[in-house]
């Protein structure tokens, strides 16, 4: 099943896609573009900024995974794609050990500690 947000990216891809090179787009296998074009919504639109590079674009969440796929599936040769799924591990990571600490039930308890011994001053 397709949904609205699926929908909805494939029209943002589209259209980035035909503001991209002939180069580009020879990579991508025309099946997967037929697919894009087939389950892209018929209502919502986007407009690209010819002034912005595609990371300032103001895409959908989306969009910007199936970028990222296709990116690492058929547009990088293979060095390039073992550093960007690198990349992508690290970028993991960080995020994961940010929420581990924002969240650590030791650091939350010992905040609370404080602010209880602070109201009893």
């Amino acid at each position: 099943m397709v949904t609205k947000e699926l929908s909805e990216a494939a029209v943002e891809f589209n259209c980035i896609l035909n503001h991209s090179s002939q180069e580009i787009i020879n990579k991508i296998p025309e099946k997967f573009i037929t697919f894009m074009k087939n389950i892209a919504s018929t209502t919502y639109t986007f407009n690209y900024d010819k002034s912005k590079k595609l990371n300032e674009q103001n895409v959908k969440p989306e969009t910007r995974g199936i970028i990222s796929l296709v990116y690492q599936d058929y547009i990088c040769c293979e060095e390039e794609k073992n550093n960007y799924i690198l990349k992508c591990k690290n970028y993991e990571i960080k995020k994961e050990n940010e929420l581990k600490e924002k969240y650590n039930p030791d650091n939350i308890f010992r905040s609370r500690k404080n602010l209880r011994v602070e109201d009893e001053s």
